[in-house]
């Protein structure tokens, strides 16, 4: 949705997730774990979002959204069973997996250029259940270490991220087909229920 001869747009969204896992038995997944039930999932989500750029002068905009996320869980972390005698571990499943769901706001500013772009960005993400994939939970009666996903009840996570790059080849046809591309990032995760970092 356009204003002000295009200078200003709105792109909004909505998405829709369906997931369906329907496990099947087998004699090796039995052997190797008896006694484990697998769990089927049945996830429908709807997510909308809503993104925005303005272009306030040549080659320049400013860009922002907001989004929400789903992510059903993943069906080798729902019924997963897995052990490596000789590393000294066990992989667990999580039948109560529950699925995970976000908020994410993100803002920045991004040049384009005919030889040159880059853009910077900022974002924050807030998460109900999210899902810890392979999370250490202690050591089991044969001296294993044990690994589960879990859900996380609240975790936050923000960050910032870089991107930019150049057209070698515009600069000297001797340099044609050539480009030069870098991305950077940093993010720090929490888990709000405890206060402490995400691994």
């Amino acid at each position: 949705i356009s204003f002000a001869d295009g200078a200003f747009r709105l792109v909004p969204g909505l998405r829709v997730d369906h997931y369906r896992l329907d496990p099947q038995h087998d004699a090796i997944f039995d052997a190797d774990n008896p006694g484990v039930a697998l769990a089927d999932i049945r996830e429908t989500s709807v997510s909308p979002k809503l993104g925005m750029v303005w272009t306030f002068a040549p080659d320049w905009s400013l860009f922002g959204g907001y989004a929400h996320g789903f992510r059903s869980p993943p069906y080798n972390d729902v019924n997963i069973g897995f052990t490596n005698v000789q590393f000294g571990y066990t992989a667990i499943a999580n039948p109560d997996l529950k699925p995970e769901t976000s908020d994410r706001v993100e803002f920045g500013v991004r040049y384009v250029g005919k030889v040159a772009y880059a853009s910077l960005s900022g974002y924050y993400n807030r998460y109900d259940d999210f899902i810890e994939s392979m999370r250490f939970i202690g050591y089991n009666d044969a001296g294993l270490m044990v690994y589960q996903s879990q859900n996380i009840a609240e975790a936050q996570i923000h960050g910032v991220e870089l991107k930019a790059g150049l057209d070698i080849g515009a600069l000297s046809d001797a340099w044609s087909g050539w480009s030069l591309r870098g991305t950077a990032a940093w993010s720090r995760g929490k888990d709000r229920s405890t206060d402490t970092a995400l691994d």
